[in-house]
């Protein structure tokens, strides 16, 4: 598919596709090179505007009191110039899906054959992760809606009630193709990489629209291809067609060869589907984390959006994990039990229990910690591969003089630092000293101050040896805790990943004062 996916901002994400594409589900005569591309206003234009949509720089027209972008999609609270510096900004970099991926709707009983939308939702059900649910009280929904001059809708979540338009002419292939926007898609030739693909002939294109071919890169967003591997998806439903917007009968967009392609709205394509169901999969998990008073989060291991992998909670009594708003590459718990957390670019924020964010912090960073107090790594590596290691003052960042890949923070104020070459150092008041018998490539601490960290040297299955320390007993191996990422309870308990995914809970089993621990593997993310 290679479709760009933009939630609720222009900040998109590549899907992986190849050129030609075999679609699945419906049949008819919609898959050709005549099939229209959706507008919203068939034959009408207006004033071409530019405007900022959640941050990013826009092009637009104004068309009957509504924001049209690239023919079909409709803008809504377009933001106020002199906001965008505000923290609000710093909320744009979270671009969340429909919860879960589930869809809420209504049908306007006004909608003239709504078997077209029937349809259309059974296409996406049937083929992809997405689920759609009778809209009872739920606050977060779509409603299909007859409109009088075309098809349209948004893009991603927008909160609160949001429309798909549906013209009499527009068929369910134009309504699959619609749901798509509605769920995060972007329409295929956007991709940044798509002049390797294809040829934008702006001469052929009516005067007005040239923004409407512009990639996601120049209209102001960031991206990146996922898997980038194949190419475009010529076969993507969401792709234009190669004579859309064309001001003289000519081709607006063609092959590198200069040869035309053939566009469909019959179905999802094979990629759409991959897609799709990657964006909104249910991943196991990549890393976890407790904190020291009690929480346990974790971040999946399927990439959501360009900012990171979603964000996890996990519920002791029932053994259920929830997914929560929001992305993140890595994440930490504050002695409150709010997560924290880092995007893709190293943005640090801080959460609600339900992952809107709350606040940014200053800065960027690789990694972070809380105890009692918030330490991170920086984002800029000596000659070692080490980082500047920064404290938390209430406003800003104090380097504590030290440089490592990771750090820790109990709940004594004791920091512990692990640098690129695995060495171990801790430091109580304002004294360091070195933790010997171990070298490690991840750390984490307990309520109670016990330590766990990460051997360096990985087994056939890619986990590393697990290690314990604590004050009366030192480091000691764990023989059978090897894992990929390790979290510690206020008890002093592990939870750990593996390379899989799996994720295990560990109690420990007979003398204290041992290294035998009883396993008990935690539920998978549903």
């Amino acid at each position: 598919m290679k479709n760009k996916i933009l939630f609720i901002a222009f900040v998109l994400l590549t899907i992986a596709g190849c050129k030609e594409q075999n679609n699945v589900g419906l049949t008819g005569p919609q898959a050709t090179s005549l099939v229209k591309t959706e507008e919203a206003f068939p034959g009408q234009r207006g004033p071409e505007l530019t405007g900022y949509y959640n941050g990013a720089p826009v092009k637009y027209m104004r068309i009957n009191g509504k924001n049209v972008f690239q023919g079909d999609i409709i803008l809504n609270n377009l933001d106020d110039p002199n906001s965008l510096h505000t923290s609000s900004t710093g909320r744009a970099s979270y671009f969340y899906k429909w919860f879960q991926g589930i869809v809420y709707y209504t049908i306007d009983p006004g909608l003239p054959n709504q078997t077209r939308v029937t349809d259309a939702i059974n296409h996406w059900q049937t083929f992809t992760n997405i689920r759609f649910v009778a809209r009872t009280t739920e606050a977060d929904y779509v409603t299909f809606v007859d409109d009088p001059n075309g098809c349209s809708s948004n893009v991603g979540l927008q909160g609160g009630q949001q429309f798909i338009n549906i013209n009499i002419n527009c068929t369910t292939g134009n309504v699959i193709h619609e749901i798509g926007h509605t769920i995060g898609l972007w329409h295929e030739q956007s991709r940044m990489d798509r002049d390797d693909y294809i040829t934008i002939n702006l001469g052929n294109v009516t005067s007005g629209y040239e923004f409407n071919f512009d990639t996601y890169q120049a209209q102001g967003g960031d991206g990146f291809d996922l898997y980038g591997s194949n190419g475009l998806d010529f076969g993507s439903i969401m792709m234009y067609g190669p004579y859309d917007f064309s001001s003289n009968g000519l081709p607006t967009i063609t092959k590198k060869d200069g040869s035309l392609y053939t566009v469909q709205r019959t179905a999802l394509s094979n990629d759409d589907i991959a897609g799709v169901n990657y964006m909104y999969s249910k991943s196991n998990l990549a890393r976890i984390t407790c904190g020291i008073n009690g929480g346990i989060m974790g971040i999946g291991k399927a990439q959501s959006t360009l900012r990171g992998n979603g964000i996890f909670s996990y519920n002791t009594a029932n053994g259920i994990w929830t997914q929560i708003y929001g992305t993140a590459v890595y994440i930490a718990l504050d002695q409150n039990k709010i997560p924290l957390v880092i995007d893709n670019a190293g943005n640090i924020f801080q959460l609600t229990t339900s992952g809107i964010v709350s606040s940014q912090f200053p800065g960027t960073a690789t990694s972070i910690a809380a105890g009692s107090f918030i330490c991170i790594t920086g984002t800029v590596p000596d000659a070692s591969g080490n980082y500047a290691i920064y404290q938390y003052n209430g406003s800003s960042w104090t380097s504590i003089g030290r440089s490592g890949v990771r750090v820790a923070v109990s709940g004594a104020g004791q920091i512990w630092v692990v640098n690129a070459a695995g060495s171990v150092v801790k430091k109580s008041g304002s004294t360091w000293t070195a933790v010997s018998g171990v070298t490690a490539k991840d750390i984490a601490i307990g309520g109670d101050g016990t330590v766990f960290m990460l051997g360096t040297t990985p087994d056939a299955n890619g986990n590393y040896t697990l290690y314990r320390n604590t004050a009366a007993l030192g480091t000691q191996l764990i023989p059978s805790g090897s894992c990929v990422s390790v979290a510690v309870t206020p008890q002093g308990e592990p939870y750990i990943v593996t390379s899989n995914g799996n994720s295990y809970h560990g109690v420990k089993a007979g003398n204290p004062s041992g290294t035998s621990y009883s396993w008990t593997q935690v539920n998978t993310i549903q």
